[in-house]
């Protein structure tokens, strides 16, 4: 190994889909269609530690990032490259979240992903959480019922805090299902952003 290396820590951001696991134990999990088990194809980074032991990194997006600093960083809103922290802890407040919102006139799915607007959102916990709050993802997020704005942004602190500290799928209602886990009614699919 390079010696200038040696006081340095590697700084990882998993992003979206990116985890680790040992290549003699490779990492079967549960995702909504049901068990994953993850192949070398999605591996991008492969760490030889000297008992022979191999870490892998996959990311089969390609959203997460590693970086080789001198000191360990702060974990914050700076690491993540976005002012937003997540609608649990940070707290986005409802006056900055409502301002975000009533100032856009993209879809209101679009603006809930946008790690810009609130860090940590994606289609699972947005798709969850216009439903939760029965707002349609397709309205312009300027031009939302200001009722609606407190009862979506608890909705993404509910959908977010159902996954934390472990991942489950099974609370998921419209999230790649074919009927809704409340009234049962056909889910529709459209694309958004």
């Amino acid at each position: 190994p390079d010696p200038s290396l040696w006081d340095s820590y590697l700084t990882v951001h998993n992003a979206m889909s990116g985890y680790f696991d040992w290549e003699h134990e490779p990492w079967t999990f549960d995702y909504v269609e049901g068990p994953r088990v993850p192949t070398g194809a999605d591996v991008r980074v492969r760490l030889l530690f000297e008992d022979g032991k191999v870490l892998r990194f996959h990311d089969s997006r390609l959203f997460g990032r590693m970086a080789i600093v001198d000191r360990v960083p702060d974990v914050g809103p700076e690491l993540l490259k976005t002012p937003n922290g997540m609608p649990g802890l940070p707290v986005i407040t409802l006056a900055q979240f409502a301002d975000r919102i009533w100032t856009d006139p993209r879809p209101v799915k679009a603006v809930l992903m946008d790690q810009d607007v609130v860090a940590g959102i994606g289609n699972i916990y947005s798709n969850e959480a216009c439903h939760l709050a029965a707002v349609n993802p397709h309205t312009p997020a300027n031009r939302m019922p200001p009722a609606t704005i407190p009862s979506l942004l608890e909705a993404l602190r509910c959908a977010v805090l159902h996954s934390m500290p472990t991942v489950v799928y099974q609370w998921l209602n419209v999230y790649r299902r074919s009927a809704c886990g409340s009234c049962g009614r056909p889910v529709v699919r459209t694309e958004i952003a």
